[in-house]
């Protein structure tokens, strides 16, 4: 949604409340995680939105005011505006709890960004933390992530036993790479990054996809709360950390099963005259079918390498000690199920396992910049 200042002031006023209403809830949401003698001592800021284009945000401590850019709450996700919102944030607590002595991004303010983390370069003119990811320099893990693509584009082919053979040996490059990453002694950088956008109300087929993607593509998987502009409340998002190559793959995997769904949903749905509400039921099948065929390959994996094994059935141990330290206080949660229409989700069942991977669409230049939505460190 985009503004100027010849839009209708009602509309622009109604938006701008709408967008502090969050920012306050958000702010609300990050110290509560703070540790006890900080939340208590922190109080709330007033929250501005202003017409200026040289930065993003800024904390005036002398004011006690976060002011974000007009431009960016109306041009960019929420959780771009998100990350810059911790970001000013992190300067507030570094200025009123952490003894800061004027440096901008000393060692008080990184301390802040731990603690809340948040990133030190949700500043102006940052890519997202995907770009970033895709334009850092060429590495040993491009390569192979490169070699994975390439394999995967036969996925599509026409022939079932090519298909089945780019697949496996897809997975099995994925597994030996990781495998050498873990055994080379060398620690490894871990990223977290948000999937899709903000909402109330999640289906189960969302739940299922998180889970997939946690279970066979080496990434730790939560949901966290986020404030949605449509519905004026918090919901959550889905957000993957792990290595830099795994998080890029199974961020691609997430969008290109959910446009297979949708794809497939409209030939499917039509052809078996579907309700909408079938949908999911559909969406449902499709990921279990999927889910079916990524456990074969892991099998045969197995099978074959014992250390393919081991790596399969552990989770990195590195990782997991950063998705803690990321979220300390982590709590379980059950989806709601409901009732299943057994055509619809056997149609989409058969679907997911006849689903080849596709290969990537890197960039689409059309798409506005937006900041870091999560961060990186080592580990």
């Amino acid at each position: 949604m985009t503004f100027s200042l010849h839009d209708d002031i009602t509309l622009r006023t109604d938006y701008e409340r709408l967008v502090l209403q969050g920012l306050a809830q958000e702010w609300q949401n990050a110290v509560a995680c703070l540790p006890l003698d900080y939340r208590y001592h922190l109080r709330q800021p007033a929250f501005e939105i202003v017409d200026v284009s040289s930065k993003w945000g800024e904390w005036h401590g002398q004011k006690r005011r976060i002011a974000l850019s007009w431009r960016l709450v109306t041009e960019y996700p929420w959780m771009t505006v998100r990350g810059v919102l911790l970001h000013e944030l992190a300067h507030q607590v570094a200025e009123e709890l952490l003894d800061w002595h004027g440096e901008p991004h000393g060692e008080p303010f990184q301390r802040a960004c731990h603690l809340l983390q948040a990133d030190p370069r949700a500043s102006h003119d940052y890519l997202s933390i995907h770009e970033t990811l895709l334009h850092e320099e060429e590495t040993d893990e491009d390569r192979v992530l490169a070699r994975v693509r390439k394999l995967l584009a036969l996925g599509s082919s026409s022939h079932p036993h090519e298909a089945e053979a780019a697949i496996a040996k897809a997975h099995e490059l994925i597994a030996r790479h990781n495998l050498d990453l873990q055994s080379g002694g060398k620690p490894l950088t871990y990223c977290s990054l948000s999937l899709g956008e903000p909402a109330v109300r999640h289906a189960p087929a969302d739940y299922a996809l998180g889970h997939l993607l946690r279970d066979f593509h080496m990434v730790e998987t939560i949901w966290i709360s986020a404030w949605t502009l449509r519905s004026a409340k918090m919901g959550r998002i889905l957000e993957i950390s792990g290595s830099r190559e795994n998080v890029l793959m199974a961020s691609y995997v997430y969008d290109f099963l959910q446009r297979t769904i949708s794809e497939q949903w409209q030939v499917a749905g039509a052809a078996h005259r579907y309700a909408v509400r079938r949908r999911q039921d559909f969406a449902l099948g499709v990921l279990q079918g999927f889910r079916e065929r990524l456990t074969a390959k892991d099998q045969e994996m197995s099978q074959e390498r014992a250390d393919l094994r081991a790596l399969i059935s552990h989770r990195d141990q590195d990782l997991l000690q950063y998705f803690r330290e990321r979220y300390p206080h982590i709590r379980n949660s059950a989806s709601g199920g409901g009732r299943i229409n057994a055509e619809a989700h056997a149609t989409g069942l058969a679907v997911g396992r006849q689903t080849e991977i596709a290969p990537p669409i890197e960039r689409q230049p059309s798409a506005p910049k937006a900041l870091p939505a999560g961060r990186c460190s080592s580990s």
